[in-house]
């Protein structure tokens, strides 16, 4: 399959003005996603990841603003396009799969219900067509008896499944991009890797090109390709997978894989964790954000704003010390 470029967010600014001051919580991101290939946005809560992905699917609300930046799908600028276009985008191009399964979907329709409302809206199919295709989309998610199942309240759906069911309203129009908020939240292990085996599955099946936000390294080993690592609103590492397990360039990046268990170890051993916390958006430090909790700082460090910079093709980095700690 040839890779097509989906999509090209450059220098993306994303802020929200509140009575408490400027919150900076996308300052000036860059990435890019092809045809049938996850890419990671990974990060602490707190860190900017699911305001990227919400400014590019046009749902920032007051007192949020875009401020600047370009997001291209499919080379066009959706900055440029009005609310009427985004809805219709939305769901029919782009699908996203939010992290509560139980508050992403109402109470008050059954699963086959929501799922048939979202293509009435998007397609030209007539009551029969969307209701065998809402059976044949939940069968392709792993739902058992879909035509049975259809007919059921989110509250009979257990955690995994309710997911598998937000997965297949995301993917009914079949969307060239999915994106995946924390997907696996308070599943059990099994269940999530029944559901990246599913998203691997349905990005073969269709091409999709597929954005996984989450906080967590370990989840991104065996799902993603590329990897961007945000901290405080910026994007401070971008990574091929392997060379950012072999290699973790930032501080940050080193201090999110040191905090892995390692279930090879013997006896117990007391995990390494970063010190301190996100920084205030509104208060951010002088010089780097991650300053304070970084072991590597030195004067400059609290001066000076580092910029991402590319080190070697695919790979780049933004760190003063880079060189000195490598």
């Amino acid at each position: 399959m040839n890779k097509e470029l989906l999509l090209d967010v450059d220098n993306l600014v994303t802020r929200f003005y509140t009575e408490e001051g400027v919150v900076r919580a996308v300052d000036g991101n860059s990435f890019d996603l092809y045809t049938a290939e996850t890419v990671g946005i990974v990060g602490e809560s707190g860190s900017g990841k699911t305001v990227t992905m919400l400014s590019v699917m046009g749902l920032i609300e007051n007192p949020g603003r875009i401020e600047s930046g370009t997001i291209l799908y499919k080379n066009e600028d959706l900055l440029k396009k009005s609310d009427k276009e985004m809805r219709k985008l939305r769901g029919d191009e782009i699908g996203m799969v939010f992290q509560d399964s139980l508050s992403s979907l109402n109470p008050t329709y059954t699963i086959g219900g929501q799922i048939s409302r979202v293509m009435k809206f998007h397609t030209n199919l007539s009551q029969k067509e969307r209701r065998k295709r809402t059976v044949e989309i939940l069968d392709s998610v792993g739902i058992p008896e879909p035509e049975k199942r259809a007919k059921n309240y989110p509250h009979e759906f257990s955690g995994g499944m309710r997911q598998r069911a937000l997965i297949a309203m995301a993917i009914s129009c079949n969307p060239s991009i999915l994106i995946l908020d924390e997907p696996t939240t308070a599943l059990d292990v099994t269940i999530e890797a029944q559901i990246f085996e599913l998203v691997e599955d349905l990005k073969a099946d269709f091409g999709m090109g597929t954005i996984l936000i989450t906080h967590d390294l370990a989840v991104v080993a065996n799902s993603c390709k590329r990897v961007a690592i945000m901290y405080a609103g910026r994007i401070v590492e971008k990574s091929d997978i392997y060379d950012l397990y072999d290699n973790p360039l930032h501080p940050y990046t080193r201090g999110l894989l040191n905090s892995i268990p390692d279930l090879n170890s013997e006896g117990k051993t007391k995990l390494p964790s970063i010190p301190g916390e996100v920084p205030d958006l509104i208060k951010l430090p002088d010089g780097c954000n991650f300053n304070p909790r970084c072991k590597y700082a030195e004067d400059k460090c609290f001066i000076d704003d580092p910029e991402l910079e590319e080190k070697n093709q695919g790979r780049s980095v933004a760190c003063l010390r880079v060189d000195e700690i490598e």
